[in-house]
């Protein structure tokens, strides 16, 4: 195995790559939670109001002198709050609350 010859040569491109795979599985996630109350709507008849926030967070590091790494990360949060219409006429209410997270550009001051 040489995988410390690997490893030193793909050092800079190492923590975009955890960075990538990270949001990826954070989308991911979200999205599943985000869709989540839709199966359980099933026939029933929804209302939902959502507030949505947006928010993009940039960090920045240098690696090394001309080589600065930056991991920014749009962030949409939505609150949802749903009345649901049941076929014997009841009505419940529940809050949906998730992230959706993308990668952005990082602009410098």
């Amino acid at each position: 195995m040489h995988m410390h010859m690997h490893m030193h040569m793909n050092f800079e491109s190492a923590p975009w790559q955890i960075c990538k795979i990270k949001v990826l599985l954070l989308c991911v996630l979200t999205h599943v939670i985000a869709h989540m109350h839709v199966l359980c709507v099933g026939i029933h008849a929804c209302m939902c109001v959502c507030v949505c926030v947006y928010v993009c967070v940039c960090v920045c590091a240098r690696v090394h002198a001309y080589m600065p790494a930056c991991i920014c990360i749009h962030v949409w949060t939505c609150t949802c709050s749903c009345v649901y219409m049941c076929a014997s006429m009841c009505m419940h209410t529940c809050i949906h609350v998730h992230a959706h997270m993308h990668p952005c550009a990082c602009t410098h001051a």
